[in-house]
């Protein structure tokens, strides 16, 4: 058995397929839903973020092992859950570097997640009408921005997100002062008073304003400059493993082609 991957290690299993996969997208979109419920002051709101945590602590992906001409995917934490293994690799490749390397082409489902939280605030206004506190607005942008900025990380090539990214991130964050003036209007004419006499609003506003840009300047520094490797088995299905650098992706390539593709040729 050779282990290849798992926590602090140089490469992990993404959960981008099967179970994993599923609980996965359970997890975004409960945090998306947690995030208006949490508007509309429902308690509700407590069990989605539950339901968030612990679908997103079960999808983790954790260690990689190859042995006995498989390939074994770990998933879960604190302890692993769950276990894909893979004996029929026919193909493995790093897809950042595929000239039209779109993860969408081989997860199609992990859009729908993402589809979701980008309609949930508008379904928000039409059923709510707009928000009673304009220092909702904020938090009801959050959900739609992360849906739209992880459905393009799948929908374009590794370079061309990092780029389309660069620049979507500098516009949100220099649009955040006129966001944050269009607030504090609106509320003057809401309640007749400046935004400022309310503590609890302006601090709401403020931590929204600030996720806002944070999130977008973070998604602009790391995304897209990990390795994604893509496997196929015989039966047309996708799997995906992270890599640290393209150093630890072309080591790990190498070994799956020297211990299970081969095998698998040999086989046939």
């Amino acid at each position: 058995m050779v282990e290849v991957g798992g926590r602090g290690r140089r490469v992990w299993a993404l959960p981008y397929s099967g179970v994993p996969a599923l609980l996965s997208n359970v997890s975004i979109v409960s945090f998306g839903a947690a995030v208006l419920l949490a508007l509309l002051r429902s308690p509700v709101q407590a069990v989605f973020i539950a339901l968030g945590f612990l679908t997103a602590l079960l999808s983790l992906g954790d260690g990689v092992e190859v042995r006995g001409g498989a390939i074994v995917l770990r998933y879960g934490f604190p302890v692993t859950v769950f276990r894909l293994e893979l004996s029929d690799v026919v193909s493995v490749f790093n897809v950042n570097e595929l000239r039209r390397g779109k993860l969408v082409k081989y997860f199609k489902s992990q859009l729908m997640p993402f589809i979701l939280i980008v309609l949930l605030p508008p379904l928000y206004t039409l059923v709510c009408g707009k928000p009673a506190n304009p220092a909702y607005i904020p938090w009801i942008i959050l959900p739609s921005l992360l849906g739209l900025l992880l459905m393009l990380y799948f929908t374009f090539t590794a370079k061309t997100y990092r780029e389309l990214l660069r620049r979507i991130s500098g516009a949100v964050c220099t649009s955040l002062a006129l966001l944050g003036f269009v607030i504090s209007v609106m509320y003057r004419q809401s309640y007749g008073s400046s935004i400022f006499s309310d503590v609890p609003s302006l601090l709401m506003a403020l931590v929204g304003l600030t996720l806002l840009g944070a999130f977008s300047a973070i998604l602009a520094i790391l995304a897209g400059k990990r390795p994604i490797i893509v496997l196929e088995d015989s039966e047309g299905k996708f799997y995906a493993v992270g890599a640290i650098d393209g150093e630890a992706a072309s080591s790990f390539i190498k070994l799956v082609l020297r211990e299970v593709v081969s095998r698998v040729e040999a086989s046939t």
